[in-house]
């Protein structure tokens, strides 16, 4: 058996991970980038909540509000999401999902359900915990950088 370096690795997880996004787009065959189908999912679960704002958003989703903004301009050109613009205040907004959005929500929590049931039944509880240190200890170079 070959023995691998951490630089292997470290290559070997970025072309997982454009794999993994690209297979995913390429699946759900929807004009949506990976980032576009996270803010749908996270929108989701915040609409649950009714804590729908594109600051709570931007949090959930470790990114600028500017971005978010860019986002929901695409997303709402492309029929997925509409801004309800409070009367009192037009700079607060709640974001409401159109029903559009069901198919890729749909698609994106049931592809995880499947690489989730994929890790449980493939790896022991001790090859998950090792690989979850892994990807915390790489988060929090990350997030020191």
């Amino acid at each position: 058996m070959k023995t691998n370096t951490s630089s292997d690795l470290l290559n070997e997880f970025k072309q997982i991970v454009l794999r993994h996004e690209k297979a995913l787009t390429d699946s759900l065959k929807l004009d949506l980038t990976l980032r576009e189908m996270q803010l749908l999912y996270v929108l989701n679960l915040l609409q649950k909540n009714k804590n729908n704002t594109s600051t709570v958003l931007a949090i959930k989703l470790n990114v600028s509000p500017s971005a978010v903004s860019i986002m929901i301009n695409k997303l709402e050109g492309k029929g997925y999401v509409k801004r309800n613009y409070t009367q009192t205040d037009r700079r607060k907004t709640a974001l409401v999902l159109l029903e559009k959005s069901d198919l890729p929500i749909n698609r994106y929590t049931n592809h995880f359900f499947k690489l989730d049931q994929l890790l449980a039944s493939n790896y022991s509880q001790n090859q998950i915990n090792s690989f979850y240190s892994i990807l915390k200890s790489i988060e929090d170079f990350n997030s020191k950088t």
